[in-house]
């Protein structure tokens, strides 16, 4: 797992090998990888691209779900039962939801469809799972500490380029 994300120092490179990892981990019908907007405070398809599917919203009930515990949603039965079939998770075929955290907060989630074998997912799977899910949480905090550290270095930069020039223009 950590080789898988090597190179990977930005949120879009984590989430390309993410999704290349579950691809060659898990052979099923589905795997989608849904990420926090911050803009609109909801969840969109990150991977694979998908702009045609609709965002979900922080009500939804997978989403309430994974919020609130750390732990994985099995779309059988009682779950399955309280979405609509336009829903994106039913239209996908979902299976299996397993949350990203970051410093305790859902930031995104890994959607899994049904194994090709027709088999449901097991303890190893979830186990190993958790521990990619942990790592991508983990690469996904320090690119967004990266991130600030970028925008205030190039903040701090335009101060001082304005310190200066106020400078010379008052003198």
């Amino acid at each position: 797992v950590t080789e898988s994300f090597q190179l990977a120092t930005t949120k879009e490179a984590i989430l390309d090998c993410l999704l290349d990892l579950l691809v060659k981990n898990f052979s099923t019908t589905t795997i989608a990888v849904w990420i926090f907007r911050e803009a609109d405070r909801r969840y969109c398809q990150a991977r694979p691209a998908a702009p045609e599917a609709e965002p979900m919203e922080l009500s939804h009930p997978v989403v309430q779900q994974l919020a609130e515990k750390d732990e994985p949603v099995v779309m059988r039965g009682k779950s399955r039962g309280l979405l609509v079939a336009a829903d994106p998770l039913v239209r996908m075929g979902a299976e299996l939801c397993f949350p990203i955290r970051v410093q305790g907060r859902l930031v995104a989630f890994v959607v899994l469809g049904a194994q090709s074998r027709g088999e449901s997912y097991g303890t190893d799977d979830c186990d190993l799972l958790r521990g990619i899910c942990h790592h991508v949480g983990t690469l996904l905090s320090h690119a967004g500490l990266a991130e600030e550290r970028q925008a205030a270095a190039e903040l701090e930069a335009l101060h001082r380029f304005s310190v200066f020039c106020l400078h010379d223009l008052k003198n």
